[in-house]
C-alpha cells in the first residue's frame, strides 16, 4: 500500500494516498472517501460527481503535496 501523503491546511494535516493521477485527473483516497479533481485551465476541481465536494483551499494543499513529491511529467515525455 502507498505511504499516505500530509496536506497542510488551516493549521491541520489531512492524510491522504493517490489512486490514480495524470495530467488531467487525479483521484485520491481521504479518510476512505474517494475525491476525483479535474484540471480546468490552471486550477484543480472537484469532479460533479464526487460524493462530497472538498473545498478549494484543501484541494490547493492536496495538489502542492502531490507536486512536492510526484513530479508531473511534461506531456510528450
Amino acid at each position: 500500500m502507498e505511504q499516505p501523503l500530509e496536506a497542510h491546511f488551516e493549521n491541520r494535516i489531512y492524510y491522504f494516498t493517490i489512486e490514480n493521477k495524470d495530467t488531467e485527473t487525479i483521484m485520491i483516497t481521504m479518510y476512505k472517501t474517494a475525491y476525483i479533481f479535474l484540471k480546468q485551465g490552471k486550477e484543480w476541481r472537484n469532479a460533479i460527481w464526487n460524493k462530497l465536494q472538498m473545498s478549494s483551499g484543501l484541494i490547493k494543499a492536496v495538489i502542492e503535496a502531490i507536486e512536492a513529491t510526484v513530479p508531473v511529467k511534461p506531456e510528450g515525455d
